[in-house]
Order: C-alpha cells, then structure tokens, then sequence
C-alpha cells in the first residue's frame, strides 16, 4: 500500500498572505466580486426563466458575456503574475506561485461556467421541441434531488459556479480570515456528491449516444454510490476553498471509476491510456464517501473508489511540479493538470491533514482529510506551541 499523507493542519500559520498585493490582483478581485455579484443574478433569472427558446437564449448570452468577463479578469491576473513572480520575496512568491496556477485554469470552461454547455442542450432541446423535431425524453435527462429535468441539473451547475467564483475570491483577498464561517461539512459534502453524481451520469451516458442508455447508467451510479455522512455539527473555517478542494476529489473519484468502466465497456484496452492496456475490469465501479467525528478537535472524510488507482511508487508524483506528472492520467482524470499539485497549498489555507493512498493500478485510490474542528482555535494553539 503506497501512502502519502500533507500535515496542512500542522502548517496552518506558516503560510499567510501578505499585506501588500499585486496591482492586478487588487483588480481581478474587484472584477471577480462583480462577477460574482452578476452570477447570483444569473441564478435568479435563470430559476424564473419561462421555457421558451427566446428566453432562454437571452440567458445563453449573458452566460456567454459571463464567461468572457471571468476569463479575462483570471487570465489577465495570472499574465501578471507570472511576470512579477520572480522579483517577488520568497514569502510573498510562497503564495502567488501556486495561486498563479489556481488561475491558470481560467482556459478549463468546465471549471470557470461548467453549466455553459448544458444550457446550450437544454436550448437546442427547446428548439428541437419548437420545431416539431426530435424531442429528448424528459425521464431520460439528468435529474437533481428527484426531480427529472435538465433545468434543474444546470440550477445545480450554475451553485457550483458561485462557489467556484467565491473561492477564486478568497484566494485573491488580502484577508483569508474575512471568508472564516461557520458551515456544515455534512451539507457541503451532500451537495457535491448529489451534482457530481449527476455531471458523471451526463457524461457517460453522452459517451453512448443512445438516450435508452441513460436509464442503465443511473441504476449503476445509484448502486455504486454510497454515502455515509455522519452529523458532525458545523466546523470553523473557510467554506469556498473547502468546497472547492472537496469538488476536486470527489471529482477525480468519479471519473477513476465510472468513467474507466464506461471507456472499457466502449473501447478495446487499446484505447486507454498508456500504462493502463492491462488494467483490471471494473465490472461495477463504486465511489463511497463518508463523514464521522473523530475527535473534539476534529472530523473525518473519507473519499475512495475502486478505480483506475495509481501506479507503485508515483503516488508522489500526482503532488508535484505539473510537467512531471503522469501522462496515464493525461484523458481520464483531471488530475493530470493542476488540482492535485495544489493539493499542498490547499492543505496550508484550509488548515486540513490529508493522507491519499493506493494499492496500484486497478485497485482505487482513497482521500482522506481531516478538518479542525475550529480552526481558529486550532491555529491559536499551534501558535502557542511553535
């Protein structure tokens, strides 16, 4: 069993922003606030939006105008930095380094607006519908909390875009402790489950270009997902970013285990990625997600799937340097690019240990994290002792 484990929450007060910020972030969290100001609108005219094609085109195109305005806000600041970068002092370039990598992913849209390409289903659904043309079968869409509607999954997607932009604003505020709040990791974990879930459902299904196909792709989510989320009470610390590190596990789980089914059911060996032609089958993928109290000072989560897995001795190498990292994960799990490398950043700002661990390719890969309690108890303590 290869083992990694990042002490985040023993290295909580080591790694603060500095006071003094770049001019361009200084500006794109400005834009950013707007933008995030703008997308609650978003959210509320999109919920009260009659189903017709014209309206909900006019929604296309202020999506459209959204996503231009985010990435240019991202991509300008990150240009920035990575020009000042190298004159910075080392404390201060501690911090942006990696934050100019958060950035970086400006070019993902699935990570900036992930709802944009589903609104663009649902309006050619609508036309279709208006035209008297093929019309999808509603049961067979994705569905969120039981309701059986492709408006309801894009009200999902368009949440996660709020947060996203929410963490995005964290990491550019010259004050961490401004975005500290009480919140329920039991609700927050619910949350992201329910919607990756469903965006797992969407994609493969989609992969088999067959709607009768969807029907059997949920039954098998619906037997491989498995949560067990404790109440554990609410927990101290800062929500945007947690969500945002907890989205990218459960994220990298889903698409380790379904997604490699569904590719193994739709491809010869020969398709997958190199390095994994030999990989066990996955006959019925599964991700289970748990959530207890540990102690007084801390709660649990766990994350795991019976996936793809992680080569003997690279488990190291998904925490490193973006170049190094390994190329089998280049078209199956995001984790090629800059997730996992931030996962040591993330460690530091939310002030969680995490431990990942895996038996190898073809035996699944686990997460787990422990989060304080109170962390600003927690990094008073760690203060007194250091």
């Amino acid at each position: 069993m290869a083992q990694l484990v990042l002490n985040g929450g023993e290295r909580k007060n080591k790694l603060r922003i500095t006071a003094e910020q770049p001019q361009e972030v200084v500006v794109a969290y400005k834009r950013l606030e707007r933008i995030n100001r703008e997308l609650r609108r978003f959210q509320q005219e999109f919920a009260s939006t009659p189903e017709t094609v014209e309206k909900v085109e006019e929604r296309a195109i202020d999506s459209d105008l959204l996503m231009r305005a985010y990435l240019e806000a991202l991509d300008s600041c990150a240009r920035s930095l990575k020009k000042e970068i190298k004159e910075m002092p080392e404390e201060k370039r501690n911090y942006y380094l990696p934050v100019m990598q958060f950035l970086s992913r400006a070019s993902n849209a699935h990570t900036i607006l992930p709802f944009g390409k589903y609104l663009t289903i649902y309006l050619n659904d609508l036309r279709m519908t208006a035209s008297n043309d093929i019309h999808l079968i509603q049961d067979e869409m994705p569905y969120i909390g039981g309701i059986s509607s492709m408006r309801g999954f894009i009200e999902g997607r368009i949440a996660e875009s709020i947060k996203t932009c929410e963490a995005y604003c964290a990491l550019l505020s010259n004050s961490l402790g401004s975005y500290t709040r009480f919140f329920s990791l039991e609700e927050m974990v619910t949350t992201i489950a329910v919607v990756q879930k469903e965006v797992s459902i969407h994609s493969i299904g989609g992969m088999f270009l067959r709607t009768k196909s969807m029907s059997k792709v949920r039954d098998q989510h619906n037997s491989g997902v498995h949560l067990d989320l404790r109440p554990v009470g609410e927990v101290l610390g800062i929500p945007a970013l947690a969500y945002f590190l907890i989205h990218q596990i459960v994220s990298n789980a889903f698409k380790a285990s379904f997604r490699i089914a569904a590719h193994q059911q739709k491809y010869d060996s020969n398709s997958l990625p190199e390095g994994y032609a030999n990989l066990p089958t996955i006959k019925k993928p599964r991700v289970d997600i748990s959530l207890t109290r540990e102690s007084t000072e801390f709660v649990k989560l766990i994350i795991s799937d019976n996936g793809m897995g992680v080569p003997q001795g690279e488990l190291g190498r998904l925490f490193g340097d973006p170049s190094q990292r390994l190329s089998v994960f280049t078209h199956i799990v995001a984790s090629n690019r800059s997730s996992t490398a931030l996962f040591p950043f993330m460690a530091d700002l939310i002030g969680v240990d995490m431990t990942f661990t895996s038996d190898g390719v073809g035996k699944g890969f686990s997460a787990e994290l422990l989060f304080p309690v109170d962390l600003a108890m927690r990094s008073a303590k760690f203060a007194r002792n250091e």
